[in-house]
């Protein structure tokens, strides 16, 4: 089936139907959420229109931010910060293109932001003859008044005597004393269903209609206090806290905040681990190293890089944000570096806090825990994503194989802390932990049904 539309086409038409519909259901109770689902359609699809480069106009109605466009000579219009929300970090291109909106976005949360902490509610304003008590529920004219709030005059008697009005004793089968409430005596009584032999109505007042609180009552019998049963309180559980030896790797965390050059907004952690694949300890001078490392953006999305050939840095794009990492041996000590790049470096402003784990002066034999090289295989490199196993049987871990000078990162997540791989039809899987402050991994096939 082939696409006759394309898909800013596309998108066009769903908005122009879904604003239709948004238009019928706005006003009506009875369909709220039919305009709150056409409402967030409208949205995707007026953000979607945007991503394929439709031209914006600010606009700004009763302190609210709009964004505009104009398509056949209709204009759509949908909330700036609804935009925001969706788009996200991608927003920062609309605001590049119209720097005029960032400043009503300001306005308008300011706004909301102080009303909030004032205490303002917009309400509907009160009308004349409205009761004050309750705005919601107002008496409608001919309805029957509450019990005990009506007031009625007393015709043939002196003065403007008062006295409250009741409901005729008809309208309920066992008559006034059937109503829960001070009798005429002041006593209080409670509500009683009558039998049908002492109904007025006779067997026939076990079809009249029962008020909430007679059926609840009839349903759940009244318990005693000291009938209920005493619930001894449970205490919390506190696990008892187990000294764990951490182990020892080559490993620097960068943590990578991002601030906006012109303006607050702030961003991160973006955290980046870098492994080494060599150890050069041999050169006195800064000697680029081959990398390995693991990145997780705020949102929990996680990426593995691993840099190829001469190639001594890797060129890292997550959560749209790019970096290069850099990787040195010196004097035997591992250095690291992570630098923001290309639009990433021009919109933000970079902060990073770095943990370094790395023993003194560590051999390339330090390493061969963390590798597999068998005749005929590919060889892998797999390391722990934290150098303690918090009580787990398998750690967290990243890993990538070599096969014949090609490396190819491993992403595939199976049950537990496992990775997964197909090599020759083969379906394995890698697991990882700490020993005795000795990381140990084991590669196993996986049979498949």
């Amino acid at each position: 089936m082939e696409n006759i539309l394309k898909p800013e086409q596309k998108m066009y038409l769903i908005l122009s139907l879904v604003s239709g519909m948004r238009d019928e259901c706005a006003g009506e109770e009875e369909k709220g959420t039919d305009y709150q689902i056409a409402s967030r359609i409208y949205a995707n699809a007026f953000t979607s229109l945007i991503r394929h480069g439709i031209l914006l106009a600010p606009e700004e109605k009763d302190g609210i931010a709009f964004l505009k466009m104009e398509l056949e000579g209709r204009v759509y219009s949908c909330p700036a910060r609804a935009v925001k929300n969706i788009m996200r970090e991608e927003f920062i291109s609309v605001e590049e293109r119209l720097p005029e909106i960032a400043p009503l976005i300001r306005e308008e949360e300011d706004r909301r932001f102080a009303e909030s902490k004032s205490g303002k509610r917009r309400a509907k304003p009160w009308e004349a003859g409205q009761p004050m008590g309750d705005a919601k529920t107002p008496t409608a004219p001919g309805a029957a008044p509450k019990p005990g709030s009506a007031r009625a005059s007393a015709s043939g008697q002196e003065g403007a005597q008062t006295k409250a009005a009741q409901p005729p004793p008809s309208l309920f089968p066992g008559g006034a004393s059937g109503l829960a409430g001070p009798s005429a005596a002041g006593e209080t009584e409670d509500l009683v269903s009558p039998s049908p032999s002492q109904s007025p109505l006779g067997p026939f007042s076990r079809f009249l209609p029962k008020s909430r609180k007679q059926k609840v009552r009839e349903a759940v019998p009244a318990m005693r206090k000291e009938d209920a049963p005493a619930l001894a309180p449970v205490p919390d559980m506190i696990p008892a806290a187990e000294e764990e030896t951490p182990g020892e790797r080559i490993c620097h965390t960068h943590y990578v905040m991002l601030k906006k050059t012109y303006g607050t907004q702030v961003t991160g952690p973006y955290t980046v681990q870098v492994w080494p694949t060599e150890v050069i300890g041999m050169h006195l001078e800064r000697t680029p190293s081959g990398i390995f490392v693991r990145a997780q953006a705020p949102n929990g999305t996680i990426v593995c890089r691993v840099n190829e050939g001469h190639a001594k840095y890797i060129v890292l794009e997550i959560d749209n944000k790019q970096f290069n990492v850099f990787g040195f041996w010196e004097d035997g000590k591992f250095i690291t570096e992570v630098a923001a790049i290309n639009k990433t470096a021009s919109i933000y402003s970079m902060t990073e806090e770095v943990e370094a784990e790395c023993p003194e002066r560590p051999s390339d034999t330090f390493l061969d825990q963390f590798r597999l090289r068998e005749p005929h295989r590919p060889e892998f490199f797999v390391v722990p994503v934290d150098h303690v196993s918090h009580g787990e049987d398998t750690v967290p871990i990243a890993a990538f194989i070599r096969v014949k000078d090609k490396n190819y990162v491993i992403s595939s997540r199976g049950k537990g802390n496992t990775l997964l791989f197909t090599y020759e039809n083969q379906l394995s899987e890698i697991s990882g932990r700490w020993k005795d402050g000795k990381f140990l991994f084991e590669v196993c096939a996986v049979d498949q049904e």
